[in-house]
């Protein structure tokens, strides 16, 4: 069966992308503006990893308890607020790492050729002319984060917030929880 022709293919648009340098708060309001549970963080036109809102927050929210506690204080010698540094810094600051992106596949490729890329999760899937048309998911847990709401952040008094901001609610002058 065609990679296409299965429910763990979305198309290309499905997935919102952001490149390396985009700020970890970029990364959280992208999420919340395209309600999706995840991003593809990409170089250029070269994918690298499947970042899950799942997985990203309580990796940022760890990270700013460090942060203020002094426990990772060569991180952030230069006082950087977490949340305005690139994501691909911030990722390159964790012991664990987002899921990778395979190699890209071809249109014409089966379920069953895919065994053979290993352990990679996420495949982005190319026409005969290397257009992007596509993504793969080898992973089903990986499809399911993307079908997930996006991340939300609550101030002390219970609203809701698409980002961390800067620490403070939208709707008030409430602190975001930590």
């Amino acid at each position: 069966m065609k990679l296409t022709e299965t429910n763990a293919f979305v198309g290309y648009n499905a997935i919102p992308q952001l490149d390396l340098g985009a700020t970890v708060r970029s990364t959280f309001r992208k999420m919340s503006d395209r309600q999706t549970g995840a991003v593809i963080i990409s170089s250029g036109d070269r994918p690298h990893w499947f970042v899950s809102g799942d997985w990203l927050k309580p990796a940022y929210e760890k990270m700013n308890r460090d942060e203020i506690a002094g426990k990772d204080p060569a991180a952030f010698a230069a006082g950087a607020n977490i949340a305005e540094l690139p994501i691909g810094t911030f990722l390159g600051h964790l012991k664990t790492q987002p899921a990778m992106v395979g190699p890209a596949l071809p249109v014409t490729s089966t379920v069953e050729s895919v065994t053979r890329y290993g352990g990679n999760p996420l495949f982005p899937v190319q026409d005969p002319t290397h257009r992007w048309i596509g993504w793969y998911f080898y992973q089903g847990e990986l499809l399911n984060s993307l079908l997930g709401k996006a991340p939300v952040f609550y101030c002390e008094r219970g609203h809701p917030n698409p980002d961390m901001d800067n620490g403070f609610c939208y709707d008030c002058p409430a602190p975001i929880r930590q």
